[in-house]
């Protein structure tokens, strides 16, 4: 977790709820790849339901509104071993 919001989070995210979100892709090395702002507004999914790559689906989970998280998503949890 990067920063909770200051105010109480009496609920997080969890399987099933409808989320929207913005995410920056990056490389280890900070070389950014892409971020969901070029799009001009956050990516929607609802978690569990296999819509997005499992890393993100993971780590998307028990968040606060407002929170902001930096993921490290290895290959096998993202596209494969492949990348």
């Amino acid at each position: 977790t990067l920063s909770r919001p200051s105010e109480t989070c009496n609920e997080t995210t969890k399987l099933g709820d409808f989320v929207r979100y913005h995410y920056n892709c990056s490389l280890l090395d900070g070389t950014q790849l892409f971020t969901s702002h070029d799009y001009g507004a956050p990516q929607e999914a609802t978690l569990g339901a296999n819509k997005v790559i499992e890393g993100l689906d993971t780590g998307l989970q028990g968040m606060c509104v407002g929170e902001r998280r930096q993921l490290i998503v290895p290959p096998h949890l993202a596209h494969g071993e492949s990348g």
